[in-house]
């Protein structure tokens, strides 16, 4: 069955295509030109004479080979060439699979957008504040049925997902509807995402708004999971355990050194759309203090986190494993140590770096471009 092409319009910024197997930013001037092309799955002529068209009448400035490369990449025709309009990408996770499409979490985050408002979502984390402040000042029965692990994990799963519908939510809310949900993989940790890279282009506050939208949402939940815990006897342990798992899984995420929301939220705060990469202007004054300073201390956390860590934990880990299983299980964790720190790696060269080059750029000796 083939896909056919969404039109995501927008009240004064760029436009998105969704062919079904890109998504594609383009201005509007252009975009309008290929509207008409909502819900049905155009060949390559007809988008090459509509480009044209639009191209001749409306006098875009683009030569005959720019059109050519644009329809071709619309139709899912050859390589990729010089010329391509924004696409939307993300390069944080590896071994992504869908589970939802555009289409089905847009109707899914639709019910939430009324919370996505910049108020509701401060309303929303002092929320999950008092649920946390509560959580940690009680203490739940001892789990002795297999099934509080299983609920529990999905009451987690189950926060899990309302924060990714809260980006979803708060994008829409911006005028971008999102792309699909999916499972992934961040380093060596399982995550669910949901594709929001629309958010390029929201100013600062509406980028914060996406950033920190997902981890409000949870943190709320977090405290519904502690009121259950609370009204349920029944199933205390569970809501504790997922209560527990999910406050944890919101520290996490506004952790300002992995790649989650905490960091993004950094990044736009900054006014960068990435830390991990030189600066293409000069940066001087607080904020290169700032910057440097953020990536020295990411690279320790690196180091804390994929090697110290793991390191002093390995001894703990194979306890759990039976004798005969020591070799085999002492082998993969090895290869999957491996694999962490070869990724981990290549992140702290980027920092490295785009350290060295934004100091170079910005002459340390000038003390009037630090003042």
């Amino acid at each position: 069955m083939q896909s056919t092409w969404q039109v995501l319009k927008h009240r004064s910024g760029p436009w998105i295509i969704n062919t079904g197997f890109r998504r594609i930013m383009f201005p509007r001037v252009q975009a309008e030109c290929l509207a008409d092309f909502q819900g049905r799955n155009p060949d390559y002529g007809e988008i090459l004479q509509r480009l044209r068209f639009g191209n001749s009448t409306q006098s875009w400035g683009w030569d005959d080979g720019q059109l050519v490369q644009v329809a071709a990449n619309l139709a899912e025709k050859g390589e990729p060439g010089e010329f391509r309009p924004q696409r939307l990408s993300h390069s944080s996770l590896w071994g992504r699979v869908s589970l939802f499409s555009a289409g089905q979490t847009a109707c899914l985050a639709r019910p939430l957008e009324w919370l996505a408002s910049g108020w509701m979502l401060v309303a929303l984390g002092m929320i999950g504040v008092c649920g946390f402040v509560f959580l940690i000042q009680v203490e739940g029965k001892q789990l002795l049925q297999p099934w509080h692990w299983v609920l529990g994990l999905l009451l987690f799963l189950w926060g899990a997902v309302v924060h990714e519908l809260g980006h979803a939510a708060a994008l829409a809310r911006q005028g971008y509807p999102a792309g699909g949900m999916g499972w992934g993989m961040l380093f060596v940790i399982p995550v669910l995402h949901n594709d929001v890279s629309a958010i390029s282009q929201l100013p600062t506050r509406g980028k914060l708004k996406v950033d920190l939208a997902g981890v409000a949402f949870q943190s709320a939940l977090g405290s519904v999971l502690v009121a259950g815990a609370t009204f349920f006897s029944w199933g205390e342990s569970a809501f504790f355990l997922a209560a527990k798992m999910t406050f944890f899984a919101v520290a996490w995420s506004l952790t300002p050194f992995i790649r989650t929301d905490g960091y993004w939220a950094f990044c736009d705060g900054l006014g960068y759309s990435d830390l991990d990469v030189p600066q293409q202007e000069k940066v001087t004054g607080l904020r290169l203090w700032v910057l440097s300073g953020h990536r020295v201390l990411n690279v320790l956390f690196l180091i804390l986190i994929s090697v110290v860590l793991p390191l002093s934990w390995k001894g703990r880990l194979l306890v759990w494993v039976p004798e005969a299983w020591q070799l085999g299980a002492s082998v993969v964790l090895l290869a999957g140590l491996l694999f962490l720190w070869v990724r981990v790696a290549y992140r702290i060269k980027n920092m490295v770096v785009s350290l060295i080059s934004d100091g170079r750029k910005t002459d340390f000796s000038h003390r009037n471009q630090l003042s």
